[in-house]
């Protein structure tokens, strides 16, 4: 159906999609290959390739960069022109490429390319590479993704992420994050990895066949995350540890090269080593690739001093006999030690004093971490490496293999120490001497601070943005060097945490840090992060960071005072909370907060699955209304659902324009495609489960593949929206219904119609067939129900018993009995076959929006107040009520004088005291509020919406004056006139009306020529009124004579508000595209005032006119410079915005949205 809260829930405001702009991020950043040796022993070097292959690879980074930064530039410019739907998905190839001589192991990589899913298999599945460290896993998977097998077998690209036994829950999440970043340009910006892993799925979904790498994986949960959904990516997992895979992962091991293999890589290209010493060096090194790298390095280093071939290996073996086992057990722990301990021994010898001291600060880095120059030159200062010294230790400690090269994001050199090789250098320290190292780096650090006001700590939130290796490890080194008071009162400082998402993109950084602090304060503060991580990203302004990050924490318990000293170093303009914020949605764990557009029963019978108009789907028990879960991913109502036949797959369809494929066993999220231009009405699944149809706002039916999307066949030229279908049981028919009351059918195989008749007046939304195919009920606009003959689209009965409108219909599944939804609040039970009213069902306190059969004949049922209930329909008993938490209000408005403020809800329209947040007074009306207005002198309050009725108030005694009906749809809106003589409407039958407010005649009524009218509004001098609609309508019409005077042109999507400067000089008007555009009323001259990523649902003038705020669906409430024309402030809350309003001085703000009023203090 057409979206319940569109046309009875929500009035002028819930009709709106959320238009996403999906913002690009730059080109993906080119790392350096040069140097790069993980796991380095499976190379060979000779040092005249090594030199050309750096150049090389420099100069192509340097290409590749700045081609990558013309191109971002490029797409940035034109974003606002492109839908993100029409732009080229990335194609990511993240995994780094060995050396170009690396040695093969094609016993391994046959093994791997043998056990790899084959392309196009419906599930790929887990391949694990298991194996100590050390043993090439990592260069193994390197080689397999650079192999030319791997663009035709996996298509959409390359993932790799790396875990590492110490990564944090937070560090989990950020790594999924990274992997979605590639995907999509933007980071899902959460500190939980599960959800991150869910926004991973949802990205996969729409790819085609990927590899992923998840490398150094330790225990199965961090494995958890990489494994939802994507059913068409093959995960390739390295991990020393059995049992991390899966079951029924397919696994290779890796243990020590052959014989030949190692022979290979320590030769390097040397002549005249005998076959002698290269049997005693592969017994010494245990053929460990580890251990082989670095005997090669050595034996190269020596040999380009001067010494034979032999000589050099002959000196090298004598090491390792003289410190080291006689031979390495790879199978055994402590000999691959004493192997390290001795290898190492053997290169160090090659570096001098200072520069092992160098060498032995690298244990302060954390695993994985990659340090580039400037953290090099902090860590090595007090060694006296500064300058150019410090790339020269570097590159010898790349060229020894001690270390492997990286080139950092900052586009500087960089090294990483092997993690075999970082955990011996930590053990072969004690605590006060790796504690001393971490304090004279930190002590170093402080010098890249301009400011030293703070005395005993630094104000670690002014580092430079390049200081990349800093921002992300000063956590882990403050509390390793014993800093733990400055590590509290840093971490803990919402300046910090501010600075940290921003540096870092998302609040998961600050999270992460967190997880470091003790204190009592660390995990309320990381707790609260966690929850509005996914608000605290950097967006333009810069401000509305912080601005956010106060307003979500104010009244978090103890952190009352951190937000209070914080907003101290806020800049200004800014918002502040005046009222505490409206409880959010993570509160509500088990019930809808919104009403419940659509319902679906499994074929099992065992689940009942709801579509919510706050754009959540929930699955119930249907036996009793036992929560089970919530399917999130969709980012405007949800309108529709259905159960593939098997019960394997659940169809969502949105206004936001996208149909979700979900695994409803496990809950996540397989796919998602967009079929339709603008908002999805409906979706189900044909019997086979191949294919789903849908129809759409742009009045096309489209059946589509269900694996991917591909369009298989489609009916457009209708003219209008079509708002439901269904399928045939056969699934040789498709029928559908639209806007204008036409009921349709259609040959799904042949592609052509059956038949078109106009049995409806306004619009259809309920349509079933029987069980067996032979009767179809509609059921709309017009309170009847009616029962067709199929094929042929004869009607046999008309229906007739509810008062108002129709919503849904359902066969039970023997065909014996109709159930059908309305707008009175019933149920009707119907005997199709005699057109006999068997019995209504009455218990839902809201309209009830659908209804459905369980396989053993009991019917579900559920309203716009997002209840659920369940029923014995025979008897009319009721099995259980599930109660929805409707929260919504789509409306506000201050009194004149300022101390109340008007709020128009899902439930009722109140008063509340601005002073208090308390309520004053509950204005009764006869269904859902849509729009609330106080008279410009104070004397009225006028109220309307599902009713299409209007209720003018005394505001002085809240009693009724009158009521004013005469519009034939929904009220969407209403305004007083200045002198407040007069109160205009607006409805969804395309008319504006105007009323006097002394006896509630009608002075005129405005045909617009409009499907729908959204908004209207006063000009200062009351002698215009604006009217916006319905795709681009913005209109001017004389209030005198009631004619038309101007159409303004510009917008081409639903414009859902419009407002007057208080001088009359500009007319805004905002539109669910998220585009603002002011008009000067004395020139016509236009201005586009871009920033909401969403539909735009209301704009409100100052009262000085100098400042225009504007709300949207993007949940952000911005604040303009109306003459310079640009955004000095903003404000992101957790859901979306249906209206905002200034108070009359101009100090406050008040907002209405899904959750609830927001009233915000504006701070100049």
């Amino acid at each position: 159906m057409d979206g319940m809260a569109s046309d009875q829930l929500q009035g002028s405001r819930a009709r709106r999609r959320l238009s996403r702009n999906v913002l690009l991020a730059g080109g993906p950043i080119v790392a350096a290959a040069a140097g790069i040796l993980t796991n380095l022993a499976t190379s060979t070097w000779n040092w005249w390739l090594a030199i050309g292959l750096a150049v090389a690879i420099l100069v192509a980074v340097l290409l590749a960069f700045g081609l990558d930064s013309q191109a971002t530039a490029a797409a940035t410019g034109v974003m606002d022109l492109v839908p993100p739907e029409a732009m080229s998905p990335r194609t990511p190839a993240m995994a780094r490429a060995p050396l170009a001589n690396t040695v093969p192991r094609p016993e391994l990589t046959d093994m791997v390319w043998r056990l790899l899913a084959p392309y196009g298999a419906a599930t790929p599945g887990v391949l694990s590479i298991e194996g100590p460290g050390g043993f090439g896993k990592t260069t193994l998977a390197m080689l397999l993704c650079h192999d030319s097998q791997v663009a035709d077998r996996y298509p959409g690209g390359v993932l790799w992420a790396t875990v590492g036994d110490r990564t944090t829950r937070v560090g989990l999440a950020g790594e999924v994050g990274r992997l979605c970043e590639a995907l999509s340009g933007t980071s899902p910006g959460t500190a939980d990895p599960l959800v991150a892993g869910q926004r991973l799925a949802e990205l996969l979904a729409e790819r085609a066949p990927m590899l992923m790498v998840v490398d150094d994986v330790w225990r199965a949960d961090q494995l958890d995350p990489f494994l939802i959904g994507g059913p068409q990516c093959q995960r390739l997992v390295l991990t020393r540890n059995a049992g991390v895979a899966p079951a029924g992962a397919a696994r290779v091991y890796v243990n020590a090269m052959t014989a030949d293999q190692a022979a290979q890589a320590l030769v390097a290209g040397e002549r005249g080593i005998t076959a002698a010493t290269l049997a005693r060096l592969l017994a010494l090194t245990g053929r460990w690739p580890v251990l082989v790298g670095l005997a090669a390095g050595t034996i190269e280093a020596y040999a380009m001093d001067g010494a034979t071939g032999e000589a050099a290996a002959v000196w090298v073996a004598d090491q390792l006999t003289r410190h080291g086992p006689t031979g390495v057990d790879v199978d055994d722990a402590s000999s691959r030690d004493r192997a390290v301990a001795a290898t190492l021994a053997t290169s160090l010898r090659l570096l001098s004093d200072t520069e092992r001291d160098c060498y032995a600060d690298l244990a302060v880095l954390p695993p994985q971490a990659v340090a580039d120059e400037e953290a090099l030159g902090l860590l090595w200062a007090a060694r006296g490496v500064e300058g150019a010294q410090v790339a020269a230790v570097q590159r010898k400690l790349v060229r020894l293999r001690l270390a492997i090269g990286r080139w950092s994001v900052e586009d500087r050199p960089a090294l990483q120490l092997h993690d075999v090789i970082g955990e011996y250098l930590r053990h072969g320290l004690n605590l006060p001497e790796l504690t001393a190292r971490h304090r004279r780096f930190v002590d170093a650090a402080r010098g890249l601070l301009p400011s030293t006001t703070l005395g005993w700590r630094g104000a670690w939130w002014e580092l430079t943005p390049s200081s990349r290796y800093v921002w992300d490890n000063l956590a882990f080194h403050l509390v390793a060097a014993g800093y733990d008071r400055e590590a509290a009162a840093t971490l803990c400082d919402l300046r910090w945490v501010e600075a940290r998402t921003r540096n870092a993109g998302t609040a998961a950084a600050a999270v992460s840090d967190l997880e470091h602090v003790a204190a009592p304060t660390g995990p309320a503060l990381r707790t609260a992060l966690s929850r509005i991580g996914q608000l605290l990203t950097p967006v333009e302004p810069p401000t509305v960071l912080g601005a956010t990050l106060a307003s979500q924490l104010a009244a978090v318990p103890g952190l009352e005072d951190l937000v209070v000293g914080y907003e101290t170093h806020l800049p200004r303009p800014r918002l502040a909370n005046r009222w505490p914020l409206p409880r959010a949605d993570h509160e509500q764990l088990d019930r809808h907060s919104a009403g419940v557009e659509y319902l679906a029963v499994s074929p099992g019978g065992r689940i009942v699955a709801t579509a919510s108009s706050d754009t959540t789907v929930r699955l119930w028990r249907t036996e009793d209304g036992t929560h089970l879960g919530v399917l999130r991913g969709h980012t405007d109502l949800v309108l529709g659902c259905d159960f593939s036949p098997d019960g394997g797959m659940l169809a969502t369809a949105s206004a936001d324009g996208t149909v979700r494929i979900w695994d409803p066993r496990t809950q996540t999220h397989l796919r998602t495609f967009r079929i339709h231009e603008g908002r999805v009405h409906a979706c189900r699944f044909t019997p086979d489960g191949t294919t789903v149809v849908t129809v759409g706002g742009d009045g096309a039916v489209r059946l589509s593949r269900v694996t991917d999307g591909v369009l298989v066949r489609e009916s457009t030229g209708h003219g209008t929206r079509m708002l439901n279908c269904a399928v045939a049981p056969d699934g040789r028919t498709v029928a559908f219904v639209d806007a204008v009351g036409t009921v349709r059918a259609w040959d799904a195989d042949a592609g052509v119609p059956l038949f078109a008749h106009a049995g409806h007046e306004g619009r259809v939304w309920a349509c079933e067939y029987s069980p067996d195919g032979r009767l179809l009920a509609t059921g709309g606009e017009d309170g009847t129900v009616r029962i067709w003959r199929m094929p042929d689209g004869a009607v046999l009965q008309t229906l007739r018993g509810h008062v108002g409108k129709v919503y849904d219909a359902a066969f039970r599944s023997d065909g014996r009995l109709l159930a059908t939804a309305g707008a009175d609040r019933t149920i009707r039970l119907w005997d199709p076959n005699g057109a006999t009213h068997l019995r209504s069902l009455e218990g839902h306190g809201w309209e009830v929006w659908a209804c459905a059969f369980a396989p053993d004949g009991r019917l579900l049922t559920a309203d716009g107040d997002a209840n659920l209930r369940g029923w014995e329909p025979t008897t009319g008993l009721s099995l259980f009520t599930v109660d929805g938490d409707p929260r919504s209000v789509w409306d506000c408005d201050f009194s004149p004088d300022g101390t109340l403020l008007a709020t128009a809800g899902n439930v009722d329209a109140r008063l509340r005291q601005v002073s208090t947040g308390r309520t004053a007074q509950v204005l009764d009306y006869p269904d859902w509020v849509a729009s609330i207005q106080f008279s410009p002198d104070g004397k009225m309050i006028a109220s309307g919406g599902g009713s299409a009725v209007v209720i003018l108030w005394d505001a002085a005694t809240r009693t009724r004056r009158h009521v004013l009906a005469g519009h034939s749809a929904d009220l969407t809106h209403c305004e007083f006139s200045p002198d407040s003589t007069v109160l205009a409407t607006t409805a969804r039958d395309g008319t504006a009306r105007l009323w006097d407010t002394a006896t509630g005649n009608v002075l005129g009524v405005l045909n617009s020529g409009v499907y729908e009218l959204f908004c209207c509004a006063f000009s200062p001098d009351g002698s215009t009124l604006a009217l916006s609609g319905h795709n681009g309508a913005v209109q001017l019409w004389n209030t005198t004579t009631a004619s038309h005077r101007q159409a303004l042109t510009g917008h081409t999507e639903d414009v859902y508000h419009c407002a007057f400067s208080p001088d009359g000089a500009f007319l805004a008007t905002g539109a669910q595209d998220g585009r603002l555009q002011l008009w000067r009323a004395a020139t016509g001259e236009t201005h586009w005032l871009h920033g909401h990523t969403g539909g735009i649902s209301s704009c409100s003038f100052s009262p000085d006119g100098t400042l225009l705020a504007s709300s949207g669906y993007d949940g952000m409430i911005r604040l303009w410079h109306v003459t310079e024309r640009r955004c000095i402030c903003a404000l992101r809350v957790g859901s979306p915005l249906y209206g905002c309003v200034w108070r009359p001085d101009g100090g406050s703000l008040a907002a209405a949205g899904l959750h609830g009023t927001y009233l915000f203090d504006y701070l100049p």
